[in-house]
């Protein structure tokens, strides 16, 4: 049993260290403003990437129906709109305007939030000991529910 419990918490603390760490400036962003999206992956798989990297973002709505957002380009090329911007140390932004980026109208997204990850121009390139595409980052809304707390992903 403690080898158990051991070995759980090692695969628990693993998978916290390589996680990328997200955040939004700012951090209590409304889907009808400009919010800079800031991923760290420092200490992740792509420690040390120095190539272009693209978010790639998707909805899902009420009935569980998935629309991917209009400016990803395709899965192999991806749309030049959607590079990130490299700040150097790890870092990389995107500054959107949620509702225009994705065309929606900002209650739709306020009510489903925008679901994303970051990839290579094309997602299925490992090349380089770096993967194609990072972990998917779901649920992330402007301001949390209770209309107090902000977003953290």
């Amino acid at each position: 049993m403690k080898k158990s419990l051991f070995t759980l918490a090692f695969c628990f603390c693993f998978l916290a260290a390589n996680a990328q760490k997200v955040s939004f400036d700012p951090i209590d962003w409304q889907a009808s403003d400009s919010v800079t999206i800031k991923i760290d992956f420092s200490g992740t798989t792509f420690h040390g990437y120095t190539g272009d990297l693209y978010l790639w973002s998707w909805m899902i709505n009420g009935a569980g129906q998935s629309f991917d957002n209009p400016n990803n380009g395709v899965w192999s090329a991806s749309n030049t709109s959607s590079k990130l911007a490299n700040l150097g140390s790890n870092i990389r932004t995107i500054k959107i305007l949620p509702s225009g980026y994705f065309g929606i109208h900002a209650d739709f997204i306020k009510n489903t939030g925008i679901n994303f990850l970051i990839k290579k121009l094309d997602g299925n390139d490992a090349t380089g000991g770096f993967p194609g595409k990072s972990q998917d980052f779901l649920g992330n809304k402007p301001m949390a529910s209770d209309g107090i707390s902000p977003n953290t992903a």
